[in-house]
């Protein structure tokens, strides 16, 4: 998937300009409740704003009172360059990644001419990620020494329950060649999948209901 599925575009947002003045900006991020703003001039991204830059420039400044520091000067001479915006052909994969790197809440989006799209979101990627792995669904552990055999016996059950995996993740236990088999599913009774499993000679070593 593509971050541009996934962005908020810049017409949902509110974003500021260059010649606005500091105070303009801490104003409107505090009314929105938001930690920054994105700067944009012109159609392409500049930066951005956050309170937390502000009050830090202000003491490096050392003018003496902040209103006056805020009124006196404008965005274009404070604001952070810091992000570096990724274009909206980028899988989310690499968009993940880069959030690891930095600090941001979000990620400006760009398309091939260098225009401002919109923003990726640290939330709208983790609403992702919990809906494509499952995390929300009935989470089954099973611990093998041989994980290819094992999953046919765990899917031929699941499918004669009519139960749909809706994600397996396989971790190396680093114990004797164990590995964990942790899968979520959908459908069927809990208590159900897990007899006819172990009927089976497969052992559930932890389950997790869905969330409702």
């Amino acid at each position: 998937m593509l971050v541009r599925a996934i962005m908020t575009p810049e017409r949902d947002l509110t974003v500021l300009r260059p010649s606005q003045t500091l105070e303009e900006a801490l104003n409107k991020i505090n009314e929105l409740g938001f930690l920054s703003l994105p700067v944009v001039e012109e159609g392409k991204f500049v930066g951005y704003i956050s309170s937390f830059y502000l009050y830090r420039k202000f003491v490096e400044s050392g003018e003496p009172v902040f209103a006056d520091f805020l009124r006196a000067n404008i965005i274009e001479d404070f604001v952070d360059t810091s992000v570096e915006p990724i274009a909206d052909t980028t899988y989310v994969e690499e968009a993940a990644e880069a959030f690891f790197l930095s600090n941001m809440r979000f990620i400006p989006i760009v398309n091939f001419a260098g225009v401002f799209l919109g923003i990726l979101t640290q939330k709208a990627l983790f609403e992702l990620i919990t809906k494509v792995y499952g995390l929300h669904d009935t989470k089954i552990v099973i611990y093998t020494q041989e994980f290819v055999g094992m999953l046919r016996r765990i899917t031929s059950v699941l499918e004669r329950l009519d139960v749909n995996i809706t994600n397996i993740a396989k971790y190396d236990t680093e114990t004797l060649g164990v590995q964990e088999l942790s899968l979520r599913v959908k459908g069927g009774n809990l208590d159900e999948i897990v007899r006819r499993l172990e009927d089976r000679g497969i052992k559930v070593r932890d389950v997790v209901p869905a969330k409702k």
